[in-house]
């Protein structure tokens, strides 16, 4: 398991969206094609696809503990307005 893996069971434990945390096997092999997504990007290959299928610049920054901040903000945001 990475060695940010307590802060990040500690960040989703402590938010109230979650109710649940289960840790599962980690396995780093990546899934799907390894092929470049988006090279026009600014962020490439990381992008963002809104709701309506548009392809933007990634807001994430490779920090686990920041992305997993804002992934879940982005979350609650999205729940309050549907």
């Amino acid at each position: 398991m990475p060695a940010f893996a307590p802060d990040i069971l500690a960040l989703l434990r402590g938010h109230r969206l979650i109710k649940a945390v289960r840790v599962v096997q980690h396995d780093e092999t990546p899934f799907g094609k390894n092929a470049p997504h988006y090279p026009h990007l600014p962020t490439a290959p990381h992008h963002f696809h809104d709701e309506s299928g548009q392809v933007a610049d990634s807001p994430l920054i490779g920090d686990p503990l920041a992305d997993l901040a804002f992934v879940l903000t982005e979350i609650e945001q999205w729940v309050a307005s549907h």
